[in-house]
């Protein structure tokens, strides 16, 4: 080990407990005190618009509710992660989404150059989606609002694999009051990494349900026009992770682009990619690809008949349009396993320790480790041959049962259960 790595964990060793004690303090000072008559106050503070899907059937139900009071928070999506500042921003994406759905909600980016300030919402709870202070200015980093509000987590994304243990992370979780975990194995996690914030009583990890899952079972009647191209054939859907860092899972993007690219040119069935909204980029960026390149794929897509790339806010109702799923490691899996439709898993070039809910997914999977193995599973499955169907369809109805069904009214019954 370098002096450096050596030198780094000394300095952490003694940074992390004061930070996490401080951060303990903040939490300590904050108190629940809702007035006699008034509504328990919830801000929804989203930022990423695909994460809304995981927490829009709790906004609904406290909408209903005459006991609580719901605000829709829009914040900016980040283009600089080491520059967060009003400077950055011409206009407010997210609200503009939101705002043209007919939803009530405020821009927190405010005219006259400031952030909205959450204090006038005095909310009991803020709820975030995304656990990352780094992509949020300092008015609504956790370290921030902890001090005058309860801060609860509804993750965007499920842990399926030791990736998703990172996301809980001490930065943003030491201000944590609740989190939502997906189970018990997740709330495990939680609980020994903030052992003393969950002794003392100031931090705690639900296992109610997961949200995401839920909602995702009630769209499955809903429809997208997202299909709508090349021949009448099946709906293969790719997702390719969006990182090739094998400390992130690694993408196997590029050993699947061209093969799959050539395949469905003169398929008769259909391929929709739907990269992660920050792979293409990202890709430029590690100079892993040329911008050339980057235009040549794009253009490839377009003028393929039966190729398209899925560029749209919300996805839910295009996975249950899809007949074949091939994916890198993506809490999306999970969500599409409740379609009883088959996966087809690239395994990555990476060491990854899976959760028991994925090795059960996995174990009703078709996993790949190359072209030949790609190919040979998707001829396969065009073909009908699907032999997992049946154990896979099983997993898919105990994983409704679990991990969906009531899952918003027991998160809801929580937070009403735990004000003054």
């Amino acid at each position: 080990m370098s002096v450096k790595k050596i030198a780094r964990r000394l300095i952490n060793s003694v940074k992390v407990p004061f930070q996490y004690h401080a951060a303990l303090k903040t939490l300590h000072k904050c108190k629940l005190e809702k007035k006699e008559g008034t509504c328990i106050r919830v801000v929804f503070l989203i930022q990423y618009v695909p994460s809304w899907d995981k927490v829009k059937l709790l906004y609904e139900a406290m909408l209903a509710d005459p006991e609580m009071k719901p605000y829709l928070v829009c914040v900016p999506m980040e283009q600089n992660h080491e520059d967060i500042s009003l400077s950055k921003f011409e206009s407010n994406d997210t609200y503009e989404y939101f705002a043209s759905r007919g939803y009530q909600c405020a821009n927190a980016l405010m005219d006259g150059g400031k952030w909205l300030d959450l204090r006038e919402l005095s909310p009991d709870y803020v709820i975030y989606t995304r656990p990352y202070n780094i992509l949020l200015p300092k008015e609504y980093k956790s370290s921030t609002v902890a001090k005058f509000s309860h801060i609860c987590v509804v993750l965007y994304g499920m842990s399926l694999s030791s990736i998703g243990y990172d996301v809980i992370n001490r930065d943003f979780f030491n201000y944590v009051f609740c989190y939502f975990a997906e189970d018990q194995e997740i709330k495990r996690i939680f609980e020994c990494k903030f052992f003393m914030g969950v002794k003392c009583g100031l931090q705690k990890a639900v296992v109610k349900g997961v949200p995401s899952l839920e909602f995702m079972f009630r769209e499955r009647h809903e429809k997208t026009d997202i299909w709508n191209f090349g021949k009448q054939g099946l709906h293969v859907l790719w997702l390719p992770r969006w990182s090739t860092d094998k400390r992130i899972g690694g993408s196997n993007f590029f050993q699947y682009k061209d093969v799959l690219l050539t395949y469905y040119k003169e398929n008769q069935n259909k391929l929709l990619i739907r990269p992660h909204p920050l792979m293409l980029e990202n890709f430029i960026k590690t100079g892993e690809w040329s911008k050339e390149q980057h235009d040549e794929f794009i253009n490839s897509c377009r003028q393929s008949e039966n190729i398209m790339l899925d560029t749209t806010k919300s996805y839910m109702a295009t996975l249950w349009g899809t007949d074949i799923l091939i994916a890198d490691i993506t809490s999306m899996i999970a969500e599409f396993f409740l379609t009883g439709k088959p996966i087809i898993y690239c395994y990555p070039d990476a060491e990854i320790t899976y959760t028991k809910l994925m090795q059960k997914i996995l174990s009703c999977s078709y996993i790949v480790h190359d072209k030949k193995e790609l190919l040979e599973i998707l001829h396969q499955l065009e073909e009908g041959i699907d032999p997992l169907r049946k154990q896979r369809e099983t997993l898919a109805e105990e994983m409704i049962l679990d991990y969906a069904e009531g899952c918003t009214e027991r998160i809801v019954g929580a937070i009403k259960s735990w004000a003054p």
